[in-house]
């Protein structure tokens, strides 16, 4: 299905990049602007032009300069708004050009430009605040912007008092701030976070902490500017930037809002950015907070703060101070209370004392809650990853009965980790604070071994094995670290417990770069991605550590046992427990005295492994083997009724395993959040406008396969997208051509021609046969 599914993506990227869709500018009856010097209230104010007299050379003349750069720099914005497809605002129109009224405001007000609402609305600009002793306030690039923008806004069917000023001031805010950084070089000062207005999102989107925090959700609605940017080229928005496009603004402001109750504004604003951004706006939300949780490596800097630090100052900043959370705690793992409001995000950083680490340490993190819905509402994220975001789904019940859901993600080397947990559901409206726990839990191996190698060569099969000589040497230590490198697999059926321990990390993943469980979609199309930038170090390592792992016996250990359930410790004697030898050969942990007397020949199990813990949660234990070669009896051992295999080495080790249950044959998921109800949304923001009815011919073609268990049936797509079958090359050999050709698309960063095109067509026509290539 997912290979399918990619088809449909690549055909459907390749024709957006030919026939993009273009904003349409609007129509606006001007973009000109004239300075009035005078109130609108009152006829004109001889009192104020007297007024200016009063500072050294502000005389009538003299703010001529200052009227001029006015007119100018708003008409440059009008333009800007204009070809997003913003309306026209309705200001009063004097000789073809909107009128600005300027002279002193009253006494007490803080900002240098205004609009007042009326029929019409009326542009103000205070000559006392920004014009002072005859210079020009760069404060009023970022204010007259931001103040035409309200002047934008009044021109839409909503009522502005009841949508709230998160959105009237911060949309306002975003543009403003924007438009005074890409027209004239300005942006707010630094200690107000510069342009990306850090504002409490531990509080509820609807409700800030201030007036501050009102204006600085300006970074939430600038984010999603970034989105529109990235999605048209089928990218997502990071914390490196690039530049907004608030078309999305004008789509969200068309629909009229008569009601300022949560549940109606949340409504409007989800049913916006569905029309808008085809997204839902838990989804967004979700991934702008963990996005813009990493502003502090991508987009600040500072000559006294690393990265790493100024993104924690940042994060304790929009959180009200991160939760401190140390990875390395007691052997069960580390766990927290977590509160969340609703329509907010909490921080959790992980406090790694061993940053020098070899490999990467998996993760698993838990969220315990009275019910199923609950975790549900909570979505997890890696600070500054907007891919690892996803929603979390129920997955069990604990011992308690408490309802668990896991997020899982791989730490890696020297990296420092933040969690951004958001709480919305995915019908914001009846989104409820969260009470539950969180706890973390750590994959982990050591294994002491009296192993050496690798040999320059094995022993041949037959000759005397005594493993003195290996056994006097000394000891080492092996570390595991990576999500494949141990793990557990429970067979209730079979009534038996695997166990595997590897020495080599789990390479795929850690050089793709896909290191946290997010959509289904997105993890497929980032390993891609990254792994086709990085194939040539991935085969390297890859094939190193492979040959390491053969020619260096005790390097890969699996052990077996009866099968135990949940809540079992003690001792398991007679363990089978093998590892790998030289040559591809294997040791075990057998005899090592022959226990049949006579010719016949059994060496039974002799490893040992203690159960510490187990839970769905955690598995934990020891082990301890010595290791023979049962081929390894010479002639005259064969001829002794009951002959001693030789000890070649011994191993003994820990392990701890987050989340056995996932290998549990007993386990069903609790399907009550499918993972197919956002896999649409994955799907989408990697789609071009105008082919939604892909998407929803897969997304039925993926649900009548989970029903059924069948292959999708994708011939419906094929048909009505695809080209003529008699044009198209479906081998496999086909398919290398159209990935090639893609592949090559890409990196020369150009339009299909129309042959490329036609070729990515076939991507539909021929998708049954290229899901039977490997």
């Amino acid at each position: 299905m997912l290979k399918g599914l990619i088809v449909v993506l690549a055909a459907s990227a390749i024709a957006a990049s030919v026939n993009p869709v273009r904003a349409q500018a609007a129509h606006w009856p001007t973009t000109e602007f004239t300075v009035v010097l005078h109130d609108h209230r009152q006829t004109a104010v001889d009192s104020a032009i007297a007024a200016l007299g009063n500072q050294t050379g502000l005389y009538e003349e003299a703010l001529q300069p200052h009227i001029v750069q006015i007119e100018t720099y708003l008409h440059e914005v009008a333009l800007e708004y204009q070809a997003m497809g913003f309306k026209a605002p309705a200001l009063p129109i004097s000789a073809r050009r909107y009128e600005v009224n300027l002279y002193p405001f009253e006494e007490g007000f803080d900002a240098p430009a205004r609009v007042a609402r009326a029929n019409p609305t009326h542009l103000e600009v205070d000559v006392d605040a920004v014009i002072n002793w005859g210079k020009w306030d760069k404060r009023l690039y970022e204010h007259l912007a931001h103040e035409l923008f309200h002047a934008v806004q009044a021109a839409y069917d909503h009522n502005d008092d009841d949508l709230g000023g998160f959105f009237n001031e911060g949309t306002a805010q975003a543009v403003g701030v924007d438009m005074a950084y890409r027209l004239r070089g300005e942006e707010p000062s630094r200690s107000g976070s510069g342009r990306w207005a850090a504002r409490r999102y531990d509080v509820s989107l609807l409700k800030p902490v201030d007036r501050n925090d009102t204006y600085a959700t300006a970074s939430f609605w600038r984010y999603l500017g970034e989105e529109v940017t990235a999605s048209a080229k089928q990218q997502n928005a990071s914390i490196h930037e690039i530049p907004a496009n608030y078309r999305y603004l004008h789509e969200m402001m068309l629909e009229p809002l008569n009601s300022g109750s949560d549940k109606a504004v949340l409504q409007w604003l989800n049913s916006g950015l569905l029309k808008s951004i085809k997204q839902p706006l838990d989804r967004e939300y979700a991934f702008f907070l963990s996005t813009f949780a990493g502003y502090g490596e991508g987009r600040y800097t500072s000559e006294k703060n690393t990265p790493q630090k100024i993104k924690a100052i940042m994060q304790d900043k929009l959180f009200n101070k991160c939760t401190e959370l140390p990875l390395e705690g007691p052997q069960s793992g580390v766990a927290i209370p977590l509160k969340i409001d609703a329509l907010a995000g909490k921080c959790i950083r992980i406090a790694d004392g061993d940053a020098s680490r070899p490999g990467p340490v998996q993760m698993v993190i838990q969220v315990e809650a009275d019910s199923a819905r609950e975790l549900n509402q909570l979505w997890m994220g890696a600070a500054g990853a907007q891919k690892t975001s996803r929603r979390l789904q129920a997955s069990g019940m604990t011992e308690m009965g408490r309802h668990f859901a896991l997020w899982q993600v791989d730490l890696l080397p020297d990296e420092q980790m933040s969690l951004i947990v958001t709480n919305m559901d995915a019908a914001p409206w009846e989104t409820k604070s969260f009470t539950g726990q969180l706890s973390i839990t750590t994959t982990a191996a050591k294994v002491d071994s009296t192993f050496v190698g690798p040999l320059p060569a094995a022993p041949a099969r037959g000759a005397t094995k005594t493993g003195t000589s290996r056994n006097k040497q000394a000891a080492r230590e092996l570390t595991f670290n990576g999500s494949e490198a141990t793990k557990v697999v429970i067979d209730a059926d079979n009534r038996a417990v695997r166990i595997s321990i590897r020495a080599t990390p789990d390479i795929l993943n850690v050089l793709a770069g896909v290191n946290a469980e997010g959509g289904a979609m997105e993890q497929i199309l980032t390993a891609g991605e990254i792994l086709n930038e990085t194939l040539g170090d991935m085969n390297g390592t890859f094939f190193s550590l492979s040959a390491l792992e053969k020619s260096t016996p005790g390097t890969a250990i699996d052990i077996a046992v009866p099968f135990f359930d949940y809540g079992f410790t003690g001792t398991i004697p007679g363990a089978r427990i093998s590892t790998n030898g030289y040559d591809g050969g294997e040791f075990h942990a057998v005899g090592p005295t022959d226990s049949l007397p006579g010719g016949q020949r059994e060496f039974r199990p002799s490893g040992t492994v203690t159960i510490i813990h187990y839970s769905p949660t955690l598995l934990e234990g020891r082990f301890v083997a010595d290791f023979t070669d049962p081929d390894s009896l010479t002639p005259k051992q064969m001829q002794e009724s009951q002959p001693t295999l030789d000890i070649i080495g011994n191993l003994q080790g820990y392990f701890r395993i987050a989340a056995p249950w996932k290998e549990d044959s007993r386990y069903e998921p609790d399907e009550s959040v499918t993972p197919l109800s956002d896999l649409r949304s994955d799907i989408m923001a990697r789609m071009p406008q105008g082919q939604e009815d892909i998407v929803d011919a897969v997304m039925a073609a993926a649900e009548a396969a989970r029903q059924t268990g069948d292959a999708p049936d994708m011939s419906a797509i094929a048909a009505s997208q695809g080209a003529p079958r008699a044009a198209c090359d479906c081998s496999c050999s086909g398919m290398r051509k159209l990935e090639a050709m893609g592949e090559a698309v890409d990196q020369a960063s150009r339009a299909p021609t129309p042959a490329e095109l036609a070729m990515a067509k076939c991507g539909l026509t021929c998708m049954a046969e290229y899901q039977r290539c490997e």
